[in-house]
């Protein structure tokens, strides 16, 4: 249910994917520029040092020689090989040049995270007025409204989730390598399966706290992500079976329309996939609050269960009373009937 009322619900707002390709784009842009401003000048000033340049030189120094038939090809690979590896021995060992990289890429990394995580709130709150009324509000004005509250659960979203993702980071780095040694390329679908169940574990405990900031606006980000996990625990099961599916579908879309689509599909279907994770987490709410919402212009669904709708059961009232008034005029035709036989006798 999860699944396909997300899947309906996104197509029918599928101009959302559009508007977050481009919020995609642009931080992208800013944070291209913002790298090279910070990474450049590192590079610029390790590689136009004196000991990196003598290093380097023995490279193109080795091709001339073999160019100029002054040396044969085993030695000039050789010597390649030598420059090489004394080049980038040189590299792993200055410590502040390596630290830099380092940390200049974990800036720009969370940095990238941090921006794009910003319109997780908006999209969520433009999901849910079109499932609650049927209206489309514009992306600029929901991104505009709700910043402040976008900019602290971006933080507080990002401080749990750099050291959740560095630790299935490495749980998939360490038994990948474990396992290549083992079964050597066979390895890949287990992993691609075991990062499929790790992210649809991560995605659950968390499914219920952007639909609480978005109809609890008094709550502060914390509160919400406390109060969310009665709802989470309690629908645990449609969670995970929507995010394993939402996952598997498109991460196999997008290996096998990517080469078709010459890359298209790497920016599509992620966005597309990122509505379909907000609309998941409504769906689940408004099943587990019992409410009813539009899956298209044309549509309402009812999520409570057949046999307690409001509407349902005033129509069971009515046949039972029905029902019974029919006994009763059956009960006292029989009497009458009985009373006649008797005066007869």
């Amino acid at each position: 249910m999860e699944f396909k009322h997300a899947t309906s619900i996104a197509f029918s707002n599928f101009a959302l994917v559009y508007k977050i390709l481009l919020y995609l784009a642009v931080v992208t842009l800013i944070v291209a520029a913002l790298a090279s401003l910070i990474l450049i000048p590192i590079f610029k000033n390790f590689i136009q040092g004196e000991q990196f340049l003598t290093l380097a030189a023995k490279l193109p120094e080795s091709i001339e020689k073999f160019m100029d038939g002054s040396q044969n090809i085993a030695d000039t690979l050789d010597q390649l090989k030598v420059g090489i590896t004394d080049l980038v021995k040189f590299v792993l060992s200055s410590g502040g040049f390596i630290a830099a990289v380092v940390c200049s890429c974990l800036f720009i990394s969370l940095l990238f995270r941090i921006l794009m995580t910003l319109c997780q709130l908006p999209v969520t709150d433009i999901l849910n007025n079109f499932m609650s009324s049927n209206l489309k509000y514009g992306f600029l004005s929901n991104f505009a409204f709700n910043f402040r509250r976008s900019v602290y659960y971006s933080l507080a979203n990002n401080l749990i989730m750099l050291p959740v993702n560095i630790v299935f980071f490495a749980i998939l780095f360490f038994l990948g390598w474990g396992l290549f040694e083992l079964i050597r390329f066979f390895m890949f679908p287990i992993i691609f399966v075991l990062a499929i169940l790790l992210y649809t574990v991560r995605q659950t405990c968390f499914a219920g706290w952007l639909p609480r900031l978005v109809y609890h606006p008094e709550e502060g980000v914390w509160t919400a992500l406390k109060n969310s996990f009665e709802s989470v625990i309690k629908n645990r099961k449609e969670l995970m079976m929507a995010y394993s599916t939402t996952f598997f579908i498109m991460y196999s879309m997008l290996a096998a329309f990517s080469i078709f689509t010459f890359g298209i599909a790497l920016f599509v279907l992620p966005a597309f996939c990122y509505v379909i994770l907000r609309t998941v987490e409504l769906v689940v709410y408004y099943k587990n609050n019992s409410l009813k919402f539009y899956s298209d212009q044309l549509t309402i669904v009812d999520t409570v269960e057949i046999g307690h709708r409001e509407g349902e059961q005033e129509q069971m009232d009515e046949s039972a009373n029905a029902v019974a008034i029919e006994n009763i005029l059956s009960d006292s035709e029989t009497i009458n009937q009985d009373k006649a036989d008797n005066t007869k006798e």
